[in-house]
């Protein structure tokens, strides 16, 4: 395989302090405020059936509507191109459509969203394929390239280091300026670790993959959260790492934090609680939680802990050393 990367211009002087500070002192061009740059290469992984593709189009749709991902925010729209090798044409469409909030939303995305759905199979370490590809999307100039899946993208042994760097630099090069997000597969866990995110070593293939990246997200099942979870992690190098998240799945098909929804419902808990009442002893409002939560005691106060870490409630020892709450929202 050759890689088809442009000559190299051995005339030029190497950068001086002058030019460093320069380097240092220019912008990032955020695509995603704090977590994807305007050229970074990304890889989304996950196993088969799981969910990946889902959160690429959901990272599709913010983009393209200058909305938010997750915790991250989107401040202005940008022209996305989707290269869909995996999924019929019909379901990405209903997907998008359903993300977008509905037909009316998704028509106001019409100048930025983009989706190629003939392409079955590439080779882009075939010149040809290569040269069709930088040509194509040069066409489109997007800001954004998903390619989805890596496995359909190339003809080389995934377990091979140096050949999955170049297909990936060249998977890099095709995009031109864009931002390219790479959709993979992660390999099949342990016995008994099928609901443990195994991070960027759990990607499948060489380990240039992960190493030629920008930025890593894992995406894994995790147990114990009620209507199923799922799990997040990050694996960076030009942004401080964002900690692994716990998430969970909307009926519109939108990723959102487990954090946040157990914050509004314990949010409500409280509501509830408190009723017309500013005031409750510590015995009620522990009674309260039990019941609502149908958890016991310990658990109970460790919901009104939350409570008060999240500013819901305050907390007052009374004299004769009982303790009593009052709603502060």
């Amino acid at each position: 395989m050759v890689c088809m990367a442009s000559a190299l211009d051995f005339s030029v002087v190497p950068s001086g302090v002058d030019d460093l500070i320069l380097d240092a002192s220019t912008p990032e061009d955020w695509l995603i405020e704090d977590l994807l740059q305007r050229g970074d290469q990304v890889v989304v992984a996950a196993q088969p059936k799981l969910g990946k593709s889902l959160l690429c189009t959901q990272i599709q749709i913010a983009l393209a509507s200058g909305s938010s991902f997750l915790m991250w925010e989107v401040k202005k729209r940008v022209k996305t191109l989707y290269i869909n090798l995996e999924i019929n044409a019909k379901q990405i469409a209903i997907r998008l459509i359903k993300q977008a909030g509905g037909e009316d939303e998704f028509q106001e995305i019409k100048e930025t969203l983009f989706v190629e759905n003939e392409f079955k199979s590439l080779d882009i370490n075939s010149e040809d394929h290569f040269n069709g590809l930088v040509e194509y999307i040069g066409r489109i100039s997007p800001d954004v390239v998903v390619w989805d899946v890596l496995s359909r993208i190339h003809s080389c042994d995934e377990n091979d280091n140096l050949r999955m760097a170049k297909t990936m630099l060249l998977i890099r090069q095709a995009s031109g300026t864009a931002a390219s997000i790479v959709v993979h597969h992660t390999r099949k866990p342990p016995a008994g670790m099928e609901e443990k995110n195994q991070g960027a070593f759990g990607i499948r293939g060489a380990s240039s993959i992960h190493g030629e990246a920008d930025l890593v997200m894992v995406l894994s099942k995790k147990g114990g959260i009620k209507g199923g979870g799922y799990s997040l992690s990050f694996s960076a190098r030009n942004i401080e790492e964002p900690e692994e998240m716990t998430l969970k799945l909307s009926k519109d098909l939108i990723f959102y934090s487990y954090e946040e929804d157990k914050q509004n419902e314990l949010k409500k808990a409280v509501l509830e609680a408190f009723g017309e009442y500013k005031v409750l002893s510590s015995i009620n409002l522990n009674d309260f939680m039990r019941n609502y939560f149908n958890v016991k005691n310990r658990s109970a106060s460790s919901y009104m802990k939350s409570a008060l870490n999240y500013g819901f409630i305050s907390h007052e020892r009374m004299k004769d050393k009982t303790h009593q709450y009052t709603v502060l929202i």
